[in-house]
């Protein structure tokens, strides 16, 4: 298992427990507040207990965020992530594509810049 899968199942947990501490207590259907909460029955002459979507969404919350830090750090780190996230992309245009349009546009576009012949014909080796 790779250290940044570790450290986002960390990151998850510990959200999630630090979020969980925020929440109300629970409480019956009607509003009593039992000391018993948690203890099976405790609701039982009150209509049942409360239930809140709450607790799942700070369960998501916690699990997305472990994620994205998991996939963050396998990466080796926010710029690595970044820069593979942009090489995806590139690699999605068509071969006479570039970020800009067309290789002629790019082309056109270097020249206005005052690139040199020489690094734009290895810029636009790039996308050939």
């Amino acid at each position: 298992m790779k250290k940044g899968t570790i450290v986002g199942i960390a990151v998850a947990f510990v959200i999630c427990i630090a979020l969980m501490q925020f929440l109300p207590e629970a409480v019956c259907q009607d509003g009593w507040k039992s000391p018993s909460i948690g203890h099976q029955g405790a609701c039982s002459h009150h209509g049942g207990v409360r239930t809140s979507v709450l607790p799942l969404l700070v369960l998501a919350f916690s699990i997305a965020l472990g994620v994205i830090s998991t996939k963050v750090l396998n990466a080796g780190g926010w710029s690595e992530f970044r820069s593979k996230s942009h090489d995806r992309n590139t690699l999605s245009l068509r071969s006479d594509q570039t970020p800009y349009g067309s290789l002629k546009e790019y082309e056109a576009h270097l020249r206005q810049l005052g690139i040199s012949d020489e690094q734009i014909q290895l810029e636009l080796d790039k996308y050939r």
